[in-house]
């Protein structure tokens, strides 16, 4: 991709911040407010870091005029916050609770006095825990005509002042790490069927209730939110820049090219993995911290003589302006590759299945250096990889390794090959 000229950003670009009310708002059971499926699910041992709940948080419903305030202060043009649909349907249908409502008009109207514009988020993953009793929430048709009616109650109270909508919150997340990674409520894995079903019952909500915003405020925006990786250039040289862009558009292309196929063919999935050039893996299992990966992973390349003197170096001034959970993945950008001998580098995570914990989570992170010569070695690799960590007891043989060299020995017992 390539730019002759750019305007930069127009004087009315709303620059702004976000948030979500189950992870600010607090007060879970006060003023008639009904229990959300995230209260439930946070119950569950290990489903969050430390036992953490959303039942205080940062208490922004006591605080949200001193919030605002800052905001303000900050310079904020706009605030995206989402509605709790248990504040308004405690039960997710029936009885209306005003005091839910009261809550929100409070919460706009502090935006407006300050000149910052309300963008609101109808639905941001706290799904009203009687509908999931009744009838198991996303997974039955029924949530449509409940979320229908959710959303136009908020259109025909706050319409009048809120100009910018999204109907959910990156529904490309809640319905993966909810059917088919059990990270989120309901906790299934695997679950492709209704991984489908789900998304066909959120697709159709989002677009009856943009009708009904439509009939109601011809002018409003509405759209959805969706869950993207950003890259970013190494530095600011044209070259890198110019990579950077290069690799969205190739990504975006891969990306179309999965969600258009129930099948993604090989040459995709080789495509894909040409993006990245993942000759080199690096993780470790015994770390518990993302500061002990990059550590003994590039001290592990050094002797290998994968990287140059400087690699390591570069890898946590990186980490200081973008920087990376254990287990995410990392394409080396043109700026890395003064440093590297033999491959490119990537970071990446195990699947997990329902019952894991955050610490499995953490630990079953693995080390291992393999050089691929093909594509083909890297996807013959990978499939056969991913058969093997499909049955738990070899999990538990990674973990209890004593080494990096006991991890390669296993895999390479298991007959896994490049």
């Amino acid at each position: 991709m390539y730019f002759e000229k750019t305007a930069g950003f127009p004087d009315d670009f709303l620059w702004g911040s976000a948030s979500a009310a189950y992870q600010i708002e607090g007060a879970d059971r006060e003023d008639g407010k009904g229990i959300s499926n995230w209260d439930e699910f946070v119950k569950i041992p290990g489903k969050t870091f430390k036992g953490t709940t959303g039942a205080v948080a940062v208490d922004f419903y006591h605080h949200y005029k001193e919030d605002i305030a800052r905001m303000a202060e900050m310079g904020l043009k706009t605030y995206r916050f989402s509605i709790a649909w248990t504040r308004i349907y405690p039960q997710g249908n029936g009885k209306v609770n005003e005091a839910g409502l009261a809550f929100y008009d409070n919460v706009i109207n502090e935006c407006l006095k300050y000149g910052i514009e309300p963008m609101v988020t109808i639905y941001h993953w706290d799904m009203p825990q009687a509908l999931e009793e009744a009838y198991h929430g996303w997974e039955n048709p029924q949530i449509i005509e409940d979320f229908v009616t959710y959303a136009v109650t908020l259109f025909e109270r706050y319409g009048d002042r809120v100009k910018y909508w999204i109907t959910m919150n990156e529904q490309n997340i809640f319905t993966s790490m909810g059917w088919m990674e059990g990270l989120h409520p309901p906790g299934k894995t695997d679950q492709l069927k209704l991984f489908y079903q789900v998304n066909h019952h959120a697709n159709v909500a989002h677009a009856r209730s943009v009708l009904e915003l439509k009939k109601r405020f011809p002018h409003a925006m509405v759209g959805a939110s969706f869950a993207f990786s950003p890259c970013y250039a190494i530095d600011c040289r044209p070259e890198n820049a110019m990579a950077k862009e290069d690799f969205d558009d190739d990504l975006e292309k891969i990306s179309r090219a999965i969600t258009e196929k129930q099948n993604v063919e090989v040459a995709d999935r080789d495509e894909a993995f040409q993006l990245f050039d993942p000759k080199l893996i690096l993780c470790d299992v015994n770390a518990k911290r993302k500061e002990d990966v990059i550590s003994r992973g590039c001290q592990l390349l050094y002797e290998k003589g994968y990287v140059k003197k400087g690699f390591e170096k570069k890898i946590w001034e990186r980490e200081k302006t973008t920087p990376t959970s254990i287990g995410n993945s990392i394409a080396v950008p043109h700026g890395y590759k003064t440093y590297v001998k033999k491959s490119g580098i990537v970071v990446m995570r195990l699947k997990r299945p329902m019952n894991w914990t955050y610490e499995d989570r953490i630990e079953i992170v693995f080390l291992m250096a393999i050089d691929f010569n093909t594509q083909s070695e890297v996807y013959n690799f990978f499939q056969q990889f991913y058969a093997f960590i499909d049955d738990r007891s070899n999990i538990k043989a990674l973990k209890n390794a004593r080494d990096e060299m006991e991890i390669w020995e296993i895999l390479q017992q298991s007959g896994i090959t490049a």
